[in-house]
């Protein structure tokens, strides 16, 4: 009887006399009950008293926190009062964030069964306090399945009446989406050759007529001239300066640079002879550190002009570390579009050897990153990626190099002993690349979240603010807060959702793509070289999710790209960020490729910023 009176009246008459003295154990069994009658709207707020002690904390763990943090404010409050450890909270959003996806997928039902009592713990509580006979109705919302529930008071009936869909909100799923080959052939561009301005040059440079001073580098001699040489700023200050040089007969070279060999050095000197020589993509990265080394301007920008035109696979790399260490930043910036458009499509085991750490976390982050898929995608790409850089001299079949990178990280989880993978002594390196993921866009897929949680290479201390995020975000949107609040040229640094899907033929066709927590199917059509937006209802064939809203307002960036066989761009379209509101069911046009020359296949991507 004394448990009976505390489980009605605890949340009444909670004097502070009655608060001292009640026992931990009490209170402990009060929490715990589904029988305690709670009179508060959002029934879970912890109770004010003594908030100090470890004493209290088998009390406190009897609270049920999904129905605490479903209520922005309430979260909020739990935050700022640092009462409880953020370990407490983290699987809790992570479920209150999956669990809706898990049942819209699975059409599973939690709990399973519901007998004569409940699941131990599980039930929400809440409760209201009429004070007259009188009619009244109040909403009893739900935490994560967004059912709500209106319960009226009229002519002694209690009555429930679950309330209109566009009143409330949910949480939607995204999908993957294949991937396909690379673009058509396309022409070569011509390389330039270099003549022999005369006879003249044979003699002079080859064999060494008239010469007035001998160069020795790397166990090798040259007889040159002193106004040849003087083309080089490196070579006129040598010799018109108070240097020991300046009147020697022979000057001993010392090559700082590994890049640097005879037939570059040769090449470079000839270049002082001929005006231009023929620089082949091979040797291209050696001249230009020669060049570069001897101050030549005129054969470092042949070297670039060079680059430019050849960068591909087998190239891009080097050339990138090159550009970026002789100071060619237009060659950088095409070597980093480069792999911008094609990493996601043509990252072969050689490719993702090459790619440094440094590089490797500037593509990850850009918003530009041509994305054939989902963001689970780019996850599964770094993965394999990380496993070649540990693991440099693995061969096989491209089929085979995704169960080998699992299984090879499964082995150091087991090593390990279970700590993540980015923790370790190995894996610490990869931490920034890591870091640039954005896991908003993975977790929204159960499927994908199982993946993360079992590979174990991210910590859990990443994802719980994602989930509570991605879990928060939704309830936000209810009240009319904006994110982000403002949309300009440029998006919010790694806000955006990324993907994307390849076209192979020019036919009508259609895909979806679907947004992370906010539930907006939005179907794109492409037909008679048009591109449409089309926000499905609920009840359609495509929609994926429950679409309660009936307005949806983000900004899209839509890019499209035709790629040559090396992977080079050989048409683009962009959109740029602009700002849409969509109705159910309405349509509209984003994109017209009318009177365009299109090569087929076409990459369509899109960047999505959700505004409310």
């Amino acid at each position: 009887m004394c448990l009976r009176w505390l489980l009605d009246n605890m949340m009444t008459q909670c004097s502070d006399k009655l608060l001292r003295e009640v026992s931990l154990d009490l209170m402990k069994e009060v929490i715990a009950s589904s029988e305690l009658l709670v009179q508060e709207r959002f029934g879970e707020h912890p109770f004010r008293g003594d908030r100090a002690g470890q004493s209290l904390r088998a009390s406190v763990q009897q609270l049920r926190f999904a129905y605490i943090i479903c209520d922005p404010t309430s979260a909020r409050v739990i935050h700022q009062d640092a009462l409880i450890p953020a370990a407490w909270l983290c699987p809790v959003y992570k479920e209150c964030f999956l669990g809706p996806l898990r049942a819209k997928q699975t059409r599973e039902l939690w709990p399973v069964d519901v007998y004569v009592s409940e699941p131990q713990g599980k039930s929400m509580r809440c409760g209201v306090q009429l004070h007259k006979q009188k009619q009244c109705s109040w909403p009893w919302e739900g935490f994560s399945f967004s059912w709500d529930l209106v319960v009226c008071y009229a002519n002694q009936h209690i009555i429930f009446w679950y309330s209109a869909p566009n009143k409330s909100y949910s949480l939607g799923g995204s999908g993957k989406r294949k991937r396909g080959p690379g673009g058509p052939l396309t022409k070569k561009p011509r390389r330039k050759r270099a003549q022999d301005r005369s006879g003249s040059v044979e003699a002079l440079f080859l064999r060494g007529e008239q010469s007035d001073v001998r160069i020795r580098a790397l166990g090798e001699e040259w007889n040159v001239h002193r106004v040849y040489l003087c083309q080089s700023r490196y070579f006129a200050s040598m010799f018109r300066g108070a240097w020991r040089e300046t009147n020697m007969d022979t000057i001993e070279l010392q090559m700082p640079d590994e890049n640097i060999d005879r037939e570059a050095l040769h090449e470079a000197f000839g270049a002082l002879y001929r005006g231009s020589i023929f620089i082949p993509p091979g040797r291209v990265v050696a001249i230009l550190a020669t060049a570069s080394m001897l101050q030549l301007d005129e054969l470092i920008r042949q070297c670039g002009e060079v680059m430019k035109v050849t960068v591909r696979a087998q190239t891009v790399c080097s050339y990138d570390y090159s550009a970026e260490s002789y100071r060619l930043q237009t060659v950088r910036t095409m070597c980093l579009r480069w792999l911008l458009d094609n990493m996601m499509t043509q990252c072969s085991d050689k490719l993702l050897r090459e790619v440094s750490l440094d590089l490797m976390k500037e593509v990850i982050a850009s918003s530009e990153l041509l994305v054939m898929g989902v963001e689970m995608d780019v996850y599964t790409m770094l993965k394999k990626w990380m496993f070649l850089q540990l693991q440099p001299t693995w061969r096989g079949p491209r089929r085979a190099l995704l169960p080998d990178t699992d299984s090879w990280f499964a082995r150091s989880r087991r090593d390990s002993e279970g700590t993540p993978f980015v923790e370790t002594e190995q894996g610490r390196a990869f931490v920034p690349v890591f870091q640039q993921l954005r896991f908003a866009y993975i977790i929204c897929d159960p499927t994908s979240a199982r993946i993360i949680h079992q590979d174990a290479l991210i910590p859990a201390a990443w994802l719980c603010p994602v989930y509570k995020e991605c879990f928060l975000g939704p309830l936000r949107a209810t009240t009319r807060e904006l994110w982000p609040v403002d949309v300009y040229v440029s998006e919010p640094q790694g806000k955006s959702m990324r993907c994307g899907v390849q076209l192979h033929k020019q036919k009508h066709c259609s895909w979806p793509w679907e947004g992370f927590s906010f539930s907006w199917d939005l179907v794109v059509c492409y037909a008679n070289q048009h591109i449409i937006f089309w926000y499905s209802a609920p009840n359609k064939s495509y929609s994926l999710g429950v679409s309660l809203l009936e307005q949806r307002k983000f900004a899209f960036r839509l890019r499209l790209s035709s790629l040559d066989r090396d992977g080079r761009a050989v048409f683009r379209k962009d959109t740029g960020y602009q700002r849409l509101s969509l109705r159910e069911d309405q349509e509209l046009e984003v994109m017209n490729l009318e009177n365009q020359y299109v090569v087929f296949p076409i990459h369509v991507a899109c960047n999505f910023l959700y505004l409310h």
